[in-house]
């Protein structure tokens, strides 16, 4: 038996504290002194305690990364109309239309064959061919932006002046000199499809306008 006031150990039959002289009722452990059990239990809860802490560490960066990318996704989608609607008829030839209208202008127009001497020209030379990569970025801006109205403005208008360009060359080559010859390259053939697909998606774009009417 332990004195509760000083510590001193007593006998078990003992009802005084012989150092202190305190009355000993009950039989009490030393305070200062711990269990087995307890030290063993303490011991076992600290590294749980730990591992617990690191557990719902590692949760909350888990669900903050996640919560990063749902919402750069969902910027994404909601600014760039593309990614959302991939398969739909009228973004498949505005895409088409803007990507078309780049190499169509750079790839090689005719070919002016006089006296033997070859020239060969690309659209992009001219102003009509700044004009129609410029046209169909404008169209697939607006389109992005949900603007449907001047996306079929400009997909029009790109359209339109693609066949006069197609059409006025076609024109040039007929009222050819004597001793000149001239020559399609791919670049006339790739314009007057993209001229073909720009036209669809101005279809597409206001037949979609009429039925949200």
């Amino acid at each position: 038996m332990f004195c509760p006031q000083c510590g001193a150990k007593n006998s078990d039959e003992a009802k005084f504290c012989t150092s202190c002289g305190t009355p000993l009722c009950t039989a009490m452990p030393h305070p200062s002194f711990a269990t087995p059990t307890d030290s063993v239990a303490t011991s076992n809860s600290a590294p749980e305690g730990k591992q617990d802490t690191k557990t719902s560490v590692d949760q909350i960066l888990e669900s903050a990364e996640k919560s990063a990318q749902q919402v750069t996704e969902n910027i994404a989608r909601k600014r760039y109309r593309s990614l959302q609607e991939r398969t739909s008829k009228k973004n498949l030839c505005i895409l088409a239309g803007f990507i078309g209208s780049i190499f169509s202008c750079i790839a090689p127009f005719y070919t002016l064959n006089i006296m033997g001497v070859s020239y060969t020209t690309s659209l992009i030379q001219s102003g009509n061919g700044l004009l129609i990569i410029c046209g169909a970025a404008t169209a697939l801006i607006f389109y992005n932006a949900h603007a449907d109205k001047r996306a079929a403005i400009f997909s029009g208008i790109t359209a339109a002046l693609g066949f006069i360009t197609v059409f006025t060359t076609n024109g040039a080559m007929r009222e050819s000199r004597i001793g000149s010859f001239f020559t399609y390259e791919i670049g006339y053939y790739l314009l007057f499809v993209v001229s073909v697909t720009l036209a669809v998606a101005t279809y597409y774009i206001y037949k979609d306008l009429k039925k949200n009417k």
